[in-house]
């Protein structure tokens, strides 16, 4: 099921037009929905993708498919790196950059503004 919804909603990202794509899915149970992720990733990895959970509640998951190549090759960017930094993010590897996104979307009610910088858009359009 989890493969259907990333076929259908991140298009873009699996044809290299974008950096990731962020979708939600149903869920039940939050272990299972762990467990669909992981099986995603066993097969995506290996083709330089990548899916993370990035907020569960409702009985809905947020979840972030990227390449982690072109996520890093975006962040580089000067003006991505200084607005990143500007707000609090630890700049030295995309990664952690993930990761603090996704701890300031469990926390907060609204999407932050710089995820565009996480789906590929210029970081003029998202200054």
């Amino acid at each position: 099921m989890l493969e259907e919804f990333v076929i259908r909603q991140c298009a873009p990202t699996l044809a290299r037009l974008k950096t990731g794509n962020p979708f939600s899915i149903p869920y039940t149970c939050v272990k299972q929905m762990h467990s669909d992720v992981r099986k995603l990733n066993r097969v995506i990895v290996p083709k330089g993708l990548r899916a993370l959970p990035m907020r569960c509640n409702g009985g809905k998951a947020l979840i972030y498919v990227y390449r982690p190549s072109c996520l890093k090759r975006d962040l580089a960017d000067g003006l991505a790196g200084s607005l990143l930094q500007a707000i609090g993010y630890p700049c030295e590897m995309a990664e952690r950059c993930v990761i603090h996104l996704i701890k300031k979307l469990r926390v907060c009610s609204e999407f932050p503004h710089e995820i565009g910088l996480f789906l590929g858009y210029p970081p003029e359009d998202v200054l």
